[in-house]
């Protein structure tokens, strides 16, 4: 016989109780009774270990007449969760709450040229910086590293590209845990902000295309709220797909004329010091545009409408809810509106009386966020409080 999806699976486990009170579908000991069905006295005792293991608080809610009801939720203070995000020209840290609140965020000129070691050692101590000048004496839970390069989930590896030379031969969890210990996870750029955009689509487990155009081109998919990654991490990634164009620089895929070769933040910069330019960096370029440089806006505007003509081919074929644009290149007015005039232009209209097409909130701190997140679902999944509750047991069992 079927359950109802608001109800945990009876008798519900600690980690079970923890998702529902995460998930706000119960905050009350006595809400918790009656979503896992089981007798108040046994949610109650759940409870309890949950908030003695430091996973859940419980305090009195004044805002309500009558007997004060006392209020369940997860304990922000259990722990401190991180994330670093490696782009071509900058990396970016962040640390959050154990609700995903955010508590400080930073991004710092960096190349990732420079290597792995020399990458790890540097954000890890933006790392320990950040959380030191926040005042949290909370232990590290994790951390997420954002990379501009396909990950394989299942292994934790990279895949070779001149975007991060070098990451393809490291052990990049192991050496994550020896340096900062905690949880470690390891996630393609792109994809983190595409989970970062799941909270920006007014839909439940929304269908949505996360592209970051920067000095790279990268993409994610979210297929009814959850990231598809692929068989080996290329889930959702059409950056490479040949345009007809000649390409301007140079491309891992070995594809002639990809659009990553040729719309590209970087390929433009290409374009820009062929025509006699002194123009090295992305941000030179966003700088140029605002004020109104012709050169330049046209060939904004023809990437954009490069990337907008790939674009609707993946478009057409999941038909998402949106695509959500990031990176340096998506904060030119003219790219977005390129990429949206061709994407509206050959789209088929039931897919596009749907679809939406914006820049993402916030886009410097988004794929922190999105690496905050992955790592608190992680961390705080039923399976994982259920496995820290019983290791916690042994220790007490056996000291």
């Amino acid at each position: 016989m079927g359950s109802k999806a608001s109800r945990a699976e009876s008798p519900a486990s600690p980690g079970a109780i923890f998702a529902l009170i995460r998930g706000g579908a119960a905050t009350t000991r006595r809400e918790v009774a009656r979503a896992t069905g089981l007798a108040p006295s046994t949610a109650s005792l759940r409870v309890e270990e949950l908030i003695d293991a430091g996973w859940v608080s419980e305090r009195t809610d004044g805002s309500m007449a009558g007997r004060p009801a006392r209020r369940l939720a997860v304990n922000r203070d259990r722990g401190i969760a991180s994330s670093i995000s490696l782009g071509a020209n900058h990396m970016s840290v962040d640390i959050a709450d154990a609700t995903g609140a955010s508590i400080a965020t930073r991004s710092i000129p960096y190349s990732a040229v420079d290597g792995p070691a020399s990458a790890l050692d540097f954000g890890c101590a933006q790392l320990a910086e950040i959380i030191s000048e926040s005042g949290s004496t909370a232990a590290l839970l994790g951390v997420t590293l954002g990379l501009p390069t396909p990950i394989d989930a299942t292994t934790g590896t990279a895949t070779a590209s001149i975007q991060a030379p070098g990451w393809d031969r490291l052990d990049i969890l192991g050496e994550l845990r020896s340096r900062v210990g905690g949880y470690a996870l390891v996630e393609n750029d792109a994809n983190l902000l595409a989970v970062a955009a799941l909270d920006t689509v007014p839909v439940p487990n929304p269908h949505l295309i996360a592209v970051k155009a920067g000095s790279r081109i990268g993409s994610g998919f979210v297929s009814g709220g959850v990231l598809h990654r692929g068989a080996s991490g290329a889930g959702g990634e059409f950056s490479h797909t040949p345009t007809g164009a000649a390409s301007v620089i140079a491309c891992s895929c070995g594809n002639s004329g990809c659009l990553e070769s040729v719309a590209s933040g970087a390929a433009v910069v290409a374009r820009l010091r062929a025509l006699g330019a002194d123009v090295t960096t992305v941000d030179e370029i966003v700088t140029l545009a605002g004020h109104g440089d012709a050169v330049i806006i046209e060939l904004v505007r023809t990437a954009g409408s490069l990337v907008g003509e790939v674009l609707a081919q993946a478009v057409n074929f999941v038909n998402p809810h949106a695509v959500i644009l990031g990176g340096a290149m998506s904060s030119i007015p003219d790219f977005v509106a390129s990429v949206r005039a061709v994407l509206f232009q050959h789209c088929l209209p039931v897919v596009s009386s749907v679809l939406s097409i914006r820049e993402i909130e916030d886009g410097s701190t988004a794929e922190g966020r999105g690496g905050i997140r992955l790592l608190l679902d992680a961390i705080l999944s039923p399976d994982a409080i259920d496995a820290d509750l019983t290791a916690s047991r042994t220790a007490i069992t056996h000291p």
